[in-house]
């Protein structure tokens, strides 16, 4: 604003240097004009006395003739008086541009008597002519000469209202500019006063020397306190050194991004980020640019979100994809990490008869509980997270497999008492299993299946297992999985038939009927017995349609048997799921 100011005072003094001195030069051209006209008619004056004398000598001469022929005598004093007059009048002749020396050397004769009046007559003619050329010509040059001063002072004339006008029109350019800058300087401020953002400018240190009025909506601090006050005294004090040295950091008109969190004056935390820029070289600034904007709302979000991304939106607990990435990192061979790494993979027993029983609310009550306990019985440094469903993980760091069986142990005991949720109660029982991973030689997905294989070897055992990781489990779940494979086709096959065990009469010795038994025609592996594939069909929900199969060929088989006065029963085993 100082700047624009000063600016219109300087165009305005400018405009009146440039007023005084057009009106100096035009009272010049007045006075060259009128100086030029004085000498051109100072000249016609003499020339218009000559021809008044000359004109008065011409008429007694005219006269002294009219008496000659009247008859009447010019006496000799008369003639000379005229000679004489001719003489005075030649001296008039002087300044006037007319040569005067004839008509002198004519008069003398006639005033000696040596001349007639004819001949002076004769050259007073001779010099009236002359003298009314002369005249002629300087009022022609008069004329001339006020034409020419018309054309040069109209030129002139022209020439300054057109440099007038030219300057006049920059003028008023510049002054709509400047009133432009103005208005837009003062709309700046005004918006910069107005804004959200914060704005302050501080010395090197800090100090604060202003700041706009947003400060108090954001910091709780009016403007006029924290003036001559240091900003760092807001500053979280883990963020204060990372400040000290970002005050250093940008050059002369750079600026660098901060981010940071400040106290609020109630005491709160907030996070703010924003510019710095150095303008302590600017003559109308002289210190440091803060802009901070209030950043907490979007940075909670952004917790919230990062937070959801890798907890479990139930229990809390770590979700998979985050305990993928905690196990892959720890499996990175790097030094001063841990050697041994054990996982524990816990599956709850039986938990979807409660789903099933008592409904997937309360099931998700009794995965809450299950979650808080486990985080009861880890350690600080190990990571418990919910897979999904009623799957659990536990990554123990620096430990082998005898401390991991321990925490095992701890977790059993930790689930062992009944869990008592609103008015019913109940007994939450676990298979886990374990697996060593070795860094730098495994990666996450290997240990993860190493541990669903003894986890399900703990299963095979009894409820409340606990089974370690072997080779040889893994071939075994290869097997598993190729046999669960083998009975999905043996379905679609026919590989599977049925033998019917005789029901004997003890006291008749009479056969009153048949128990039906499924058996497998493996192609090759032969008969094998109901207790290999029966369990996996359970477990898989193959089960109900091989029940299925199995009540629709007894059924056909009992249909056959009624003949010949005979009725034997048919007996046939039915899963409980399919019931």
């Amino acid at each position: 604003m100082a700047e624009t100011t000063a600016r219109m005072r300087h165009a305005a003094t400018v405009s009146r240097r440039r007023v005084v001195t057009t009106v100096a030069g035009t009272v010049l051209v007045v006075c060259a004009e009128f100086a030029m006209l004085s000498g051109v008619y100072g000249r016609v004056g003499p020339v218009a006395d000559a021809q008044v004398a000359v004109a008065g000598l011409h008429g007694q001469l005219q006269w002294a003739t009219a008496t000659q022929t009247t008859a009447t005598q010019t006496t000799a004093t008369q003639t000379k008086a005229l000679g004489r007059q001719a003489v005075a009048v030649s001296r008039q002749l002087s300044g006037t541009g007319v040569p005067a020396s004839r008509l002198r050397e004519t008069g003398a004769s006639v005033a000696a008597g040596a001349a007639d009046l004819a001949s002076l007559r004769a050259t007073v003619a001779d010099v009236d002519r002359a003298l009314a050329e002369r005249h002629r010509r300087l009022d022609l040059q008069a004329r001339l000469s006020y034409a020419l001063l018309l054309v040069a002072a109209s030129l002139g004339w022209m020439v300054w209202f057109r440099r007038l006008v030219d300057r006049h029109r920059v003028l008023q350019q510049q002054l709509t500019e400047q009133q432009s800058r103005a208005v837009g300087e003062q709309r700046l401020a005004a918006l910069v006063r107005n804004a959200a953002d914060v704005v302050a400018v501080c010395d090197a240190d800090s100090t604060v020397s202003y700041v706009t009025p947003s400060v108090a909506a954001v910091l709780g601090v009016p403007g006029d306190e924290l003036v001559g006050t240091r900003l760092t005294r807001l500053v979280h004090p883990n963020d204060l050194s990372p400040l000290l040295h970002l005050l250093t950091t940008p050059g002369q008109g750079e600026e660098a991004p901060l981010e940071l969190r400040m106290l609020h004056a109630d005491g709160r935390v907030l996070h703010v980020e924003g510019t710095v820029g150095n303008l302590l070289g600017d003559q109308t600034v002289q210190g440091l640019v803060f802009t901070l904007r209030d950043v907490t709302t979007r940075h909670e979000l952004q917790d919230r979100l990062s937070h959801q991304a890798f907890h479990d939106s139930l229990t809390g607990m770590a979700n998979r994809q985050l305990f993928d990435d905690r196990l892959a990192h720890a499996l990175v061979g790097r030094p001063g990490a841990p050697t041994q790494l054990v996982v524990l993979l816990c599956d709850l027993d039986d938990f979807k008869s409660i789903n099933d029983s008592l409904g997937h609310g309360f099931g998700d009550q009794v995965l809450v509980e299950v979650a808080r306990r486990l985080r009861g019985v880890i350690r600080a440094g190990d990571t418990a997270a919910r897979l999904g469903g009623d799957e659990f993980a536990i990554l123990v760091d620096a430990a082998d497999l005898a401390e991991a069986h321990t925490l095992a142990e701890r977790v059993q005991a930790a689930l062992a008492p009944a869990l008592v949720l609103g008015e019913r109660t109940v007994t939450v029982r676990a298979s886990i299993g374990l697996a060593q991973a070795v860094p730098g030689e495994m990666t996450a997905e290997e240990v993860l299946r190493n541990a669903e294989v003894a986890m399900y070897s703990a299963k095979d055992g009894g409820e409340s297992g606990i089974a370690l990781y072997e080779s040889r489990l893994h071939a075994e779940a290869l097997e598993r999985l190729e046999l669960r494979a083998d009975l999905q086709r043996a379905l679609n096959r026919t590989e599977l038939i049925l033998h019917y065990q005789p029901t004997v009469e003890l006291a008749t010795g009479r056969v009153v009927g048949f128990e039906a038994l499924v058996r497998w025609q493996h192609p090759s592996r032969g008969f094998l017995s109901p207790a290999l594939f029966i369990p996996m069909a359970e477990e898989t929900g193959l089960i109900l349609p091989l029940g299925a199969w199995v009540l629709r060929e007894a059924c056909v088989a009992a249909a056959g048997m009624q003949r010949g006065g005979l009725s034997p029963t048919m007996s046939v085993n039915v899963s409980a799921q399919q019931l």
